[in-house]
């Protein structure tokens, strides 16, 4: 029952929360940031790290989609 508390009452792991809807709804920018808040937060949130990573590269795949499709 503690750990439920301590994850539903911990601000990186609600910042957390947030940025994975923002990763599921493909802002990869606002996941990023908000994941990076909350991993600055808490060094051990893995969900965070997790989703830094993980945003961070698909934004990159993204700008370097468009900016491809500059040169078609």
């Amino acid at each position: 029952m503690s750990i439920y508390f301590y994850y539903s009452f911990n601000e990186s792991y609600i910042i957390s929360k947030e940025a994975k809807e923002y990763y599921k709804n493909k802002d990869f920018k606002e996941a990023y940031e908000l994941a990076k808040r909350a991993y600055e937060k808490d060094r051990y949130n893995r969900q965070a790290f997790t989703l830094m990573v993980h945003s961070k590269e698909s934004k990159r795949w993204i700008d370097f989609i468009n900016q491809t499709k500059r040169y078609l």
